[in-house]
């Protein structure tokens, strides 16, 4: 991290994150064009979008994490 000095939020995701193993990796907005619910700010939800809670989180063999929606109920 850069920063210097962490609020206490930070820290507690600090010390959280740190139990794993993980690479974070930057991609840019041209190829992430479908972003899905775990890319956006939860509190910034309009209403009629999906709950974060309908995101389906997949391990991939590199260990990378692939997110997507839950379909509908009833579909």
């Amino acid at each position: 991290m850069t920063t210097k000095k962490l609020n206490r939020r930070q820290v507690r995701w600090a010390e959280m994150l740190s139990q794993f193993d993980f690479k974070i990796t930057h991609r840019a907005g041209s190829l992430n064009g479908a972003a899905d619910a775990l890319s956006r700010r939860s509190n910034l939800r309009e209403e009629g979008h999906k709950k974060l809670h309908d995101a389906v989180l997949k391990q991939m063999p590199d260990g990378s994490l692939n997110g997507s929606r839950r379909p509908p109920a009833g579909n």
